[in-house]
């Protein structure tokens, strides 16, 4: 993450994108506004556009294995495929001007089997199939959910709006809310390991915890744009990303 190289998209109008996903070092999903989806197979050097069969605004993508796939957005759309990534087939619901929307914004699986998906007003789904079927598990908050992530099919985390930050043991038969002491959305969430993880969110917030969320404690970013994502691939080694372009790059090491 030192250095970036920007890659051009070619596109009829201008889109914004919500998500980029590889599965692995070639083959990856931009989503973004308009339901639009860009794939590339040539690790991101040529991107070509798939039909969506539909028109809203797709948050999330994750792949099973090299077939099968899911992307969800708002007004619930959920999204499959089966190809690849070649073609989606699902649909969203249609919303009138004034209805509750209800948006589905990440989905996140611990194992091929066992998945998770959360979004609007507490909203929070499970599989344990690979994604054939999903019921609805209970979260215990009315509050947007925004990020999930699971360090094995029984230990895993939410985040969302106000600050919230949910904790289950069980594979999400029961959650309970941890104290995070801010009141700042949180966009994302990530851990390496059961202890270890970070929250991102509006106005520059990052928290961190090394003891599994018991304690979360803020970090100094000096920045108050808002964070969307953050990823980490060890200890040492952390990303946030926000609006605007903003890259954080966390490597105490000094590399």
């Amino acid at each position: 993450g030192k250095t970036w190289t920007k890659q051009a998209i070619e596109m009829e109008r201008p889109v914004d994108f919500w998500n980029v996903y590889f599965r692995d070092a070639n083959v990856g999903f931009i989503t973004g506004s308009w339901g639009t989806i860009f794939m590339t197979k040539d690790g991101g050097k040529t991107w070509e556009l798939k039909k969506s069969e539909t028109r809203t605004r797709l948050m999330d993508t994750w792949m099973l294995n090299e077939q099968v796939g899911f992307i969800v957005g708002e007004n619930n759309t959920f999204l499959k495929t089966t190809d690849g990534g070649e073609s989606w087939v699902g649909k969203g619901e249609r919303v009138r001007v004034g209805e509750t929307r209800n948006n589905l914004e990440h989905i996140f699986f611990a194992s091929p089997t066992h998945g998770w998906i959360v979004g609007s007003f507490g909203t929070l789904m499970h599989t344990t199939d690979g994604g054939e079927t999903w019921e609805n598990q209970t979260s215990g908050v009315d509050n947007n959910l925004m990020a999930v992530h699971f360090v094995d099919e029984k230990t895993g985390w939410m985040a969302g709006q106000e600050g919230v930050i949910l904790h289950t043991q069980d594979g999400g038969a029961t959650w309970s809310q941890q104290k995070t002491d801010s009141y700042d959305n949180l966009n994302d969430i990530v851990f390496i390991d059961s202890q270890t993880g970070w929250a991102v969110g509006d106005f520059g917030a990052i928290l961190y915890t090394g003891d599994g969320g018991q304690t979360w404690t803020p970090e100094q970013t000096g920045t108050s744009t808002t964070l969307r994502s953050v990823q980490a691939v060890d200890k040492e080694h952390c990303c946030a990303l926000g609006e605007w372009g903003l890259i954080l790059r966390y490597a105490p090491s000094g590399d």
